[in-house]
């Protein structure tokens, strides 16, 4: 006769703690839809280029590792449209240009000595930019100026 509802309330409990323990405490960047769109490429470009540097550098292809992480070097960031720049904070602001200039390094070192411990040390140590600004921040799309933003 108790166990039902005592199986509801555990289960409610339980349901609740883990909302409650998994929130989303990360800072919300308010973009709109075509900035995210970009936003997002720039990150799967990332993504990409991280991967192509690991096969690469296993292959002992510094070509392609230059070629790899060059394109997402320093000639991307100058492609990111001043006003997506002005809606970014700080923070984001400060990690992004670090992770092309890192990539830029990598980029340099298959160029110039072409060490590969090296380069696999330089892309470990990237892809904590990575980390710490997926942990930090969140983007979402914010709704037009006659509307609230998009929870």
């Amino acid at each position: 006769m108790f166990k039902k509802p005592l199986i509801i309330l555990i289960a409610m409990a339980s349901w609740l703690s883990f909302h409650a323990a998994h929130a989303d405490n990360r800072s919300v960047v308010w973009l709109s839809a075509d900035q995210k769109s970009a936003f997002l490429q720039e990150m799967r470009e990332f993504m990409s280029a991280s991967q192509q540097i690991l096969e690469a550098s296993l292959a002992d292809d510094m070509n392609r590792v230059e070629k790899a992480a060059r394109e997402v070097g320093i000639k991307m960031i100058n492609n990111t449209p001043a006003s997506l720049k002005a809606k970014l904070p700080p923070g984001m602001m400060k990690l992004g240009p670090a992770t092309h200039r890192g990539f830029e390094d990598i980029a340099n070192e298959a160029e110039t000595l072409g060490d590969k411990n090296e380069i696999l040390h330089k892309l470990a140590t990237l892809q904590k930019n990575c980390i710490a600004c997926h942990q930090a921040y969140q983007i979402k799309v914010a709704a037009p100026k006659s509307l609230k933003p998009i929870q």
